[in-house]
């Protein structure tokens, strides 16, 4: 009976994960692009109770351990405008989305990120 009720809660949760997919993945995406909003803004600012160098680490690291950049690429840090991006106009990218993060250049080169 036990065995039986789990096989159901888990079956539940895979349908209601399949069926709310879409609005899981906005609202990742969106939750993702409010840090990169914050990303390496003024120094020592704080947003809420987080300060922004928490913001930063947390965005490098997903960005780090997922292999990916940006919400939806490296492009995303120039079309959403970011503070980021504004003070870095001739990079393509934060250095966290590069793979190899010890080039000099990683984040000018598309081909490097």
């Amino acid at each position: 009976v036990f065995a039986l009720i789990i096989t159901l809660m888990f079956t539940a949760a895979v349908i209601l994960l399949a069926v709310y997919r879409g609005q899981l993945e906005s609202s990742v995406k969106k939750s993702f692009e409010i840090n990169m909003q914050a990303y390496d803004n003024v120094a020592g600012a704080v947003i809420g109770d987080v300060a922004e160098s928490a913001v930063s680490g947390y965005v490098d690291g997903v960005q780090q351990s997922q292999r990916c950049c940006g919400s939806y690429g490296y492009q995303s840090w120039k079309s959403l405008n970011t503070p980021w991006a504004q003070q870095n106009p001739s990079q393509l990218a934060p250095t966290s989305c590069c793979i190899d993060p010890d080039s000099l250049t990683c984040n000018y080169q598309p081909e490097t990120i």
